[in-house]
C-alpha cells in the first residue's frame, strides 16, 4: 500500500511511487453511522468492546471506543479518520497502522494472520496466535540475533504460483518493556499510544534489522505456553488441524462476504498442505527465550532436510 496522507505518519517510510493506493483523509467531524449495520466487534483482554465494524453504503466503519473512527470506501480509495478532540495523535496512528489497515490489506491482497514473522535463512517463519502469547517477544529476539523482523502481528500472505510468500509491513515491533529488556539493547523506544505501556522499536532508530522484501513462507508455529520448567515442544500438525487453527487467526473485516470467506477458506486449505505448520509450546519465563530460538532453529533444519528427501519410488 502506498497512502497519501495530509498529516504526517512518521512510522512510514516516504515513497517515490506514484500514485498513491489509499488516499487518507482527517477530519474533526463525527462518521454518520445512522445507517451503519454493525457486523463484527472486539473485545480486548479484560476490557469491554473496544473496536466494532459496521457495514455502511459503499464501505465499512471501524469504531474504536472513546479514541476515533475509520470510514474506509474501497471503491473511492478513500479511509477517512474522524478524530475525537482528546485523542492523541500518537494513538491514532497506531489504531490505523496496526488494526485498520491491516483489516483492509487482508482482505484485498491476501489472508492475513495474527503473528509476527522473521527471516532465516532467506525463507519467512512465523509466530502466530492470539494476544499475549509472546509473538513479537520472539521476533523481536530472533531480529536481535541477526534473524531480520519481516512483521509484527499482521502476517500477510500471498499464494505465488505453487509457493506461498510472507509480505512485509512497515518496520516496527511493539513490545513491554520487560521483554524488550530481555531481549537486549534495541535501540530507541516510544510508547505505542496513550492508553498502552508497550513501546515501539522502529527500523529507522533500532539497533535490529529489518527486511522490506518478500519472502517464501516455509513454517508458521502456533504459540502455546506452559509452565517454565517443563521446557519447549514443537509438535506437527495435521493438514486438518492445521486449516482449523489457521482459521481462527486470521484478520476478518466482513465475515459475512461470502466471496472473500470461499477465496480465504481455498488459499488457507492451500497453504495448510504447502507449509509446515507446527505447535510450538513455550515456557512462560522470558529468561527461557534462548532455549526456545535453539529449539526453533533444529526444528527448521529438519523441515529442511525433509524438504530435500527424495521421494520414494
Amino acid at each position: 500500500m502506498i497512502l497519501a496522507s495530509s498529516r504526517q505518519l512518521p512510522e512510514l517510510t516516504r515513497s517515490l511511487r506514484t500514485p498513491a493506493t489509499l488516499h487518507l483523509k482527517w477530519t474533526h467531524a463525527p462518521v454518520n453511522t445512522r445507517t451503519c449495520e454493525w457486523i463484527h466487534s472486539w473485545v480486548a483482554p479484560g476490557r469491554e468492546v473496544w473496536l466494532r465494524i459496521g457495514r455502511v453504503s459503499g464501505g465499512y466503519v471501524f469504531r474504536f471506543r472513546g479514541f476515533a473512527d475509520f470510514h474506509w470506501s474501497p471503491g473511492q480509495r478513500v479511509l477517512t479518520c474522524h478524530l475525537r478532540a482528546r485523542t492523541q495523535l500518537s494513538t491514532v496512528r497506531h489504531l490505523l497502522l496496526d488494526q485498520v489497515l491491516p483489516a483492509i490489506a487482508s482482505g484485498e491482497h491476501g489472508n492475513g494472520l495474527h503473528a509476527s514473522a522473521v527471516v532465516i535463512g532467506g525463507v519467512a517463519v512465523a509466530f502466530a496466535g492470539r494476544t499475549g502469547l509472546g509473538k513479537s517477544t520472539l521476533a523481536a529476539s530472533f531480529a536481535a540475533a541477526g534473524f531480520p523482523a519481516l512483521t509484527d502481528d499482521c502476517l500477510i500472505v500471498k499464494d505465488v504460483g505453487e509457493q506461498f510468500v510472507a509480505v512485509p509491513t512497515y518496520s516496527s515491533l511493539r513490545l513491554w518493556n520487560d521483554a524488550a529488556n530481555a531481549v537486549g539493547d534495541l535501540g530507541r523506544r516510544d510508547r505505542v499510544a496513550a492508553y498502552s505501556q508497550k513501546i515501539r522499536v522502529n527500523g529507522s532508530t533500532s539497533k535490529i534489522p529489518f527486511c522490506g522484501d518478500p519472502a517464501p513462507l516455509r513454517c508458521v508455529y502456533l504459540l502455546k505456553t506452559r509452565a517454565a520448567r517443563r521446557g519447549v515442544l514443537i509438535e506437527p500438525l495435521s493438514g486438518r488441524d492445521a486449516f482449523m487453527a489457521l482459521i481462527r487467526l486470521t484478520f476478518q473485516l466482513d465475515p459475512y462476504n461470502r466471496t472473500h470467506l470461499a477465496n480465504e477458506m481455498d488459499r488457507l486449505a492451500r497453504l495448510s498442505r504447502v507449509v509446515s505448520v507446527r505447535r510450538l509450546h513455550v515456557p512462560q519465563r522470558l529468561d527461557n527465550l534462548p532455549s526456545v530460538q535453539e529449539a526453533v532453529l533444529l526444528d527448521l533444519e529438519k523441515i529442511q532436510d525433509a524438504r530435500r528427501m527424495p521421494a520414494a519410488g
